[in-house]
């Protein structure tokens, strides 16, 4: 669904449409609803991953509530909620983040929708992709830019 990877001191645009061409190598993203025509009920769960060379930690989760399963979609935030994020998820494999068990904050709209910070502790730790202010803040469980992956991934309902 999305994978970005992405070089510090740099903030180039998102390529929305685009099926990644690789996991660790990509650089683009697609919704399932706007670009594959998939439904809530098509999707089990979603699951998010990235790292960065900011600190060893890796986020690795997955989620499968009802408001993800639609805001993934189209990738709107409208209606997000703490709760969504610090409840029911999954940890998976490697998973030594704070994120999302930390999350403080979300939003509820955003030019980038899911990728522009969905959720993230007040001062602390975020999930961003391309700062949308203009800066260079690529995160993954922190507040400053560096070299980050950034995967998305969906599972289908069977």
């Amino acid at each position: 669904m999305a994978a970005y990877n992405h070089q510090a001191g740099t903030n180039p645009d998102l390529v929305e449409g685009t099926t990644p061409s690789s996991a660790t190598e990509g650089f683009s993203h697609i919704w399932p609803g706007t670009h594959l025509g998939l439904t809530a009920s098509d999707i089990a769960e979603v699951r998010f991953y990235c790292h960065t060379s900011n600190h060893n930690r890796v986020m690795h989760f997955s989620v499968n509530n009802d408001w993800i399963k639609t805001a993934i979609l189209t990738g709107s935030v409208s209606g997000n909620s703490v709760s969504y994020w610090t409840s029911g998820t999954t940890k998976l494999a490697g998973h030594t983040a704070k994120l999302p068990d930390s999350t403080t904050h979300v939003q509820s709209s955003s030019g980038f929708g899911l990728l522009d910070v969905p959720f993230y502790e007040w001062g602390a730790g975020h999930w961003r992709l391309r700062d949308n202010t203009g800066g260079q803040n690529w995160e993954c469980d922190d507040y400053s830019a560096g070299t980050t992956s950034h995967q998305v991934w969906i599972k289908l309902a069977e």
